[in-house]
């Protein structure tokens, strides 16, 4: 979200994309969609992600606890680094 609003960047961005695959891959599809790339970012930017668990009931809670910090809108809420991903994992 912070790079579709043109603000500074670090780490964190890349668990944001680390989060939307791992949504992906659970869920069976993004967590973000639309018609055009621009409904997607306004998404991205706006809206939560629908929790992974109301499209896979089988996700354990925890890693939709997860997929869900790794896809919260600002970066301070997100996991520290990818080692504390990691770890989770």
């Amino acid at each position: 979200p912070e790079q579709a609003l043109g603000n500074d960047i670090d780490e964190r961005a890349d668990l944001f994309s680390l989060g939307a695959v791992l949504y992906e891959m659970a869920a069976g599809e993004p967590p973000f969609t639309g018609n055009t790339p621009l409904a997607v970012l306004k998404q991205i930017t706006d809206s939560p992600a629908r929790p992974v668990r109301a499209l896979n009931p089988e996700i354990p809670g925890w890693l939709n606890d997860l997929i869900q910090q790794l896809l919260a809108k600002r970066p301070d809420q997100r996991p520290i680094s990818a080692s504390v991903v990691a770890q989770q994992l």
